[in-house]
């Protein structure tokens, strides 16, 4: 099927109810982790034109996180080998799970010695930077509040050191509470950052990327208007 660019989708859409059954069977089975990575990519919640089986609602974040659970369950060692399966399923998910993606990063380098870490990590994560844009991957990061992980995901996605390196050297300056709801800010999770501010003394920075979201949003509705009127 992938030599011949069949639809992938046939595998699913041929017995739904079987395929479903033995996802199990699917992930012992495969020797090799990329092809149940390009069944995954190839996933779309369309039904095959050359099936007739029962149509399976939701298709797609059904068999990925039916797949991620399945990998995440297996021994140590083989989980290892197929963590990349689980990176792609949650990443294939709608909305894209990259937050929790990310934190299994950070969970699986733990398992690995620590002379090796640092090339698992960067092997994950640009695995991760395959499916998620540039900046959307460093905002998920940032609003874990890791900012060790955070900074890993900016030198793997070869994002500018003078760009992030200060950024972090701020947050890392504050209190923790204060630095969460300001990494919430600054990652543009309004609501997350309002809630956390309930706990922090201070928020001085939270309160100026406040103003100035809102001063942006000023901005543009101006500007729209400007537009209208000529």
């Amino acid at each position: 099927m992938k030599k011949h660019r069949i639809d992938m989708n046939m595998l699913v859409d041929y017995k739904p109810d079987v395929f479903l059954e033995h996802i199990k069977d699917l992930v012992d089975s495969a020797k090799d982790p990329d092809l149940i990575n390009l069944l995954i990519a190839a996933l779309n919640n369309n039904h095959s034109e050359w099936c007739n089986g029962t149509v399976i609602s939701n298709k797609v974040n059904r068999i990925t996180d039916l797949l991620a659970k399945q990998v995440l369950s297996l021994p140590h060692d083989r989980r290892m080998q197929m963590f990349v399966v689980a990176l792609t399923a949650l990443l294939k998910s709608t909305p894209q799970r990259i937050q929790e993606a990310l934190r299994l990063v950070k969970d699986f380098t733990n398992e690995v010695p620590l002379e090796k870490r640092d090339v698992y990590t960067r092997k994950w994560l640009h695995h991760v930077g395959f499916f998620v844009k540039e900046a959307e991957l460093f905002d998920a990061a940032l609003s874990t509040y890791d900012l060790h992980l955070t900074a890993q995901v900016a030198e793997a996605s070869n994002r500018d050191p003078k760009e992030y390196i200060p950024l972090l050297n701020e947050l890392r300056k504050d209190a923790p509470t204060v630095s969460i709801c300001e990494a919430y800010a600054k990652a543009g999770q309004w609501m997350d950052a309002v809630e956390c501010r309930r706990d922090a003394k201070d928020c001085s920075l939270l309160r100026d990327l406040l103003k100035q979201r809102a001063q942006n949003i000023l901005d543009e509705v101006a500007a729209k208007s400007e537009e209208v009127e000529r």
